[in-house]
Formats: C-alpha cells, structure tokens, sequence
C-alpha cells in the first residue's frame, strides 16, 4: 500500500482499461454487496437508482453488471480541492519534498525543464533551499521566467526574467503572496487547460470519484461555467468562491502572518449569510482558527458554515467548534504526506491536535473529507488511509487517539456535496446513481484501502470508467 500511494504523479489510464463517455441507458448490477450483511440486485435508469431488490429480471434496455458479491459504494466526493490548479500542475515540475529535498536537487529540477518558455515550478518547502526569493531563483535559472509555488499554496516567487515579462517590479524579491487572483489574468487563458482538465477528470474518475468541490477562494460565475465547460457531466462539481458567485460557500481565506481587522472579517460573514450563503474559512494554525471562531461568536453561524482544513485543534477551540455548531472539512492525507515535516517544526506536544477526527466527530461535529490537492494527493483513498493508520512516510505515528476505522473514513468521502459530514449517501431507490463497484468485498478491500480495488465508476447512471465499451453494446448483455 504504503509503495502505492506515494507515486506523486497523475499516471496514464491502464491501457487495458478506458473511460467510457457513451450513455449507457439502464444498469442493472446482479449480486452487489451494498452493506455488510446485504448482496442485492440494483438497477439504475435516467440517473437514479430506480429499484433494489434481490433477484431482478433484466428488462431489454438494461446493461447487465454481474458484482460477484463485490462492494457496491456511493461514489466519492472529494469535499475540499482545486481542479484547475491540480491540472496546471500536469505541466508544472515538482520543487519540494519528497521529489525534491535540497539546493541542488532544485536546481536539477529546473534544469530538467526543456524550452525556452516558462517554467512553473509547484510544491517549494523551506527544507528544500530556505526562504527562496528572486535571487536565488535567478541564480538557478537566469535566462528564462520562472515562478515558483510554495507547497502551502499562498506564496509564488519570480525570477527576474519573470517579472520583466509581467512588467512587474524587478528591485525587490520576487515574493507575491496571495496574489493567484491577479496573476491568473496574465498568464494563458484557463480554458487552454481543457486538455489537462480532461486527463484530471479521468484520473479522478479511476479512483471512484464522482464529484468535487472547488474551494478556490476566487471562484466566480465565470469560473463556474469555465470548469463545469472543461469538465462537461462526467463529473458532479460543487463550488464556493468570492461574493461573485450566487451559490455555495463563501470562502474566506485568511492568514496568520496578515489578519484583517476583526470588524471587517465579521462584516464579510454576517454579509454571507445576509446573502443566503454559509462561509468556509481557511484556518491552517491556531491563530487563524482562534480569529475565526471570535468572529463567528459575534456575528453568529448558519446551517453551512465551516472551517477548511483545521489543521490544528486543540480542546479550547474543539469546545467552541462544539458549541457554534460548525462542520469541518479536513485532510488526513497530509499526516502521511508531510507528518515528517511536522514532527521536526512542531512541539511534540502539539502532534496530537494535528488533523483530528476521532476528537472532531465524538464532539459531534460534521466532519467531511478534502485531499486539498493539487497541494495533497487528489487520491482520496490516500486520504481514507491515513485516517485510518495515522502514519507518516517514515512510518511513524501521529496522534494514534485520532485514528477511525475504514467504514467511518470511507464516510468522509461519500456524504453530500452540499452537507460534508452529514448522512452519508447510499445505494438505495431515489438516490443519484452515483457509484463505485469494487472488485472485492467491504470486509476484504476495507483491509487495504486503495484504488486498486475501484472495477467501474459510474455517473447519473452512465459507466464513466471501468469497462471496454464493446462490453457496454447490446441489451440486457451481461459484463
């Protein structure tokens, strides 16, 4: 497992396997395990799951899937990432741990970069180089643009021919924090990713995703038609954005180093929730968890309103968390993809607090599962596993008393869009036929969580991976 989930790239589709895009009608899945104790047959038709019982009669229009007593799952949804971001990095190289761990394995890195044009380098961490700025760029790199991600997502850094191109300020340092807004009107247009967004969307689809939410804090109108465009209906996309956008979320995003002014943070939530919209407030230490629960004492909560990541939670803030009644949207897949890291930077007292769950839910908060990527993994069984073993690459442990058990993390990942942490979707009549089959048991492929075990994904009832489009022709035809 461990060998599996550390591959950091997006692989290509197994050659023996294609996304299939052709409407598939009616589908009736023979012999699936939908609960412990329950093997039954489902049949979905005009995107909902129609009908379970046990032995159904295959009408004339229907696909027939033979499960084999194999896990029959609501489909993933990922409650926390960025599509586009994690599409641009197909194109972008790799300049952080664990592909990256010092000076010269970052100068490698860039020098690895054929061409003449830009270089978009993702995933910096201060391990790597220290505090990278324009000059040291340019020591690595002087002749061509290039912009640099710090692994948190907040900071890029340009090299001096990058900022001339920009017309941008050559004298200082390079450094542009939270400046993606700004930045993403003078590169290439967002749509020229269609191709990239497709490959995304393939990918996510393999491992049994069948939505997402974009968590981009400067989503608007626009960039909803752009992504919902590019990624067309193989996949359920679900937004929160800036005040530009009419539906989802509000996100607002804050940092610990440049708190705005707690009166205006109240006066941007209680103008959410005037707007019929809950907010989703990016707290990633406790300083900006402990700014954030102030403001939303004074200005009170909605159904809705959530806090993104949680990265640290200690017992004072849980109370509060418990007491204003909030969700939580966090990523479990870092224990395992930066746990290292922590254990060096933090207080071995504070490796408790990191990334809860079990803490997060016996408090009864509603507690919904992110992969963050393309900052994390966009795998979400990466994700469900760490939740489960708490362990880091170096194998060591963290917070074991946060640790789930594989059923209540694969909840993470299968409640509504709209209400992460809520009631978990099932497999039954009335639902949206949004599915993934197994190619094993709950009780066998819950002992080795990995997208290994995802046989076929399917999409309103549409098989959208998994199967040889010669198996889906004919009626009533048996895979």
């Amino acid at each position: 497992m461990i060998d599996y989930i550390l591959t950091p790239k997006i692989p290509a589709i197994r050659a023996s396997i294609v996304s299939v895009r052709e409407k598939s009608g009616s589908l009736l899945f023979q012999n699936a395990e939908i609960s412990d104790d329950s093997v039954v047959d489902v049949r979905c038709r005009n995107g909902l799951i129609e009908e379970v019982g046990h032995s159904l009669d295959p009408q004339v229009q229907d696909r027939v899937i033979e499960a084999n007593r194999c896990a029959l799952i609501p489909g993933l949804h990922d409650h926390h990432m960025h599509l586009l971001s994690l599409a641009a990095q197909l194109s972008s190289v790799a300049c952080g741990p664990p592909e990256v761990r010092n000076f010269d394995e970052l100068a490698s890195a860039l020098e690895s970069v054929s061409g003449v044009d830009w270089i978009r380098g993702v995933g910096y961490h201060e391990s790597v180089a220290g505090d990278l700025d324009r000059a040291t760029l340019d020591s690595l790199c002087p002749d061509r643009p290039v912009r640099v991600q710090h692994r948190s997502g907040r900071l890029w850094t340009l090299n001096t021919q990058a900022l001339k191109e920009l017309g941008l300020d050559v004298n200082g340092d390079g450094q542009m924090y939270r400046m993606d807004d700004a930045l993403k009107d003078v590169f290439p247009p967002l749509d020229s990713l269609r191709e990239d967004v497709s490959r995304v969307g393939d990918h996510l689809l393999s491992m049994g995703v069948t939505g997402v939410t974009d968590a981009t804090p400067f989503n608007d109108e626009e960039t909803r038609d752009l992504i919902r465009g590019l990624v067309g209906s193989r996949l359920r996309i679900f937004l929160m954005g800036n005040e530009n956008l009419s539906e989802g979320p509000r996100k607002l995003l804050i940092d610990d180093y440049d708190l705005p002014p707690i009166e205006s943070f109240e006066g941007r939530i209680a103008d959410a929730h005037a707007c019929g919209r809950p907010v989703a407030i990016h707290c990633v230490s406790r300083v900006e968890l402990v700014f954030a629960l102030s403001a939303l004492k004074a200005v009170g909560t909605v159904p809705g309103d959530r806090i993104e990541h949680a990265s640290v939670v200690e017992e004072d803030t849980l109370n509060i968390m418990q007491e204003l009644d909030l969700t939580v949207v966090t990523q479990p897949n870092f224990i395992l993809e930066r746990g290292d890291q922590y254990v060096q930077d933090l207080r071995s007292d504070e490796h408790a607090s990191l990334f809860r769950l079990r803490g997060l839910l016996d408090a009864g908060l509603r507690v919904g599962g992110g992969t963050d990527a393309p900052f994390g993994s966009c795998n979400p069984w990466v994700a469900m596993w760490a939740a489960v073993n708490r362990t880091t690459r170096a194998g060591r442990v963290i917070g074991t008393r946060e640790a789930i058990d594989p059923a209540r993390a694969l909840e993470l990942f299968t409640t509504r869009p709209e209400s992460p942490g809520g009631l978990s979707r099932r497999v039954g009549a009335g639902e949206a036929a949004d599915l993934c089959l197994l190619n094993k048991p709950w009780s066998c492929a819950c002992k080795d969580l990995s997208t290994n075990h995802v046989r076929l994904t399917v999409v309103a009832g549409d098989v959208v991976y998994g199967l040889k489009a010669d198996q889906l022709r004919g009626s009533a035809s048996n895979v």
